[in-house]
């Protein structure tokens, strides 16, 4: 399991749309015995989902048992030149943590080509391998 922040989208009438990616990958051997049931599950899953989501946007005080609330923020700046919107949805994302379980792999950031050597950390390990290097530094 992995999950992604992508990039924040603020459309022409400026209100932002935070987004938050979650991916489950199954072998195929895993699945071959148990597709329903791991099929109803999910289903089940999605379900409580949307009923929590629903509950904490009717109340920001709420909490689930799979859904929270947390704070992400769009500001816009301009200088003379030019302007840009100015995110910051870190709080939206789980901190990889040492009693999580081996099958999630927290955020996989941007990765190019090869899962396992772009990954900035593994779940078997405590410290990180390495640390993003921004291109534009």
């Amino acid at each position: 399991m992995t999950e992604e922040i992508p990039h924040v989208e603020i459309p022409q009438d400026n209100a932002a749309k935070f987004k938050k990616r979650v991916s489950l990958v199954f072998s195929k051997v895993a699945l071959l015995d148990v597709y329903e049931e791991v099929g109803d599950q999910i289903k089940e899953l999605l379900l409580k989902i949307e009923t929590e989501t629903e509950l904490v946007q009717q109340d920001n005080l709420a909490r689930g048992d799979i859904i929270d609330s947390a704070r992400a923020s769009a500001h816009f700046q301009k200088s003379e030149s030019f302007s840009w919107w100015n995110t910051d949805t870190d709080s939206v994302k789980n901190e990889f943590g040492d009693q999580d379980p081996p099958e999630y792999w927290g955020e996989m950031s941007s990765y190019r080509g090869d899962f396992i050597a772009g990954s900035p950390k593994y779940p078997w390990m405590t410290s990180d391998i390495s640390k993003e290097e921004n291109p534009f530094s």
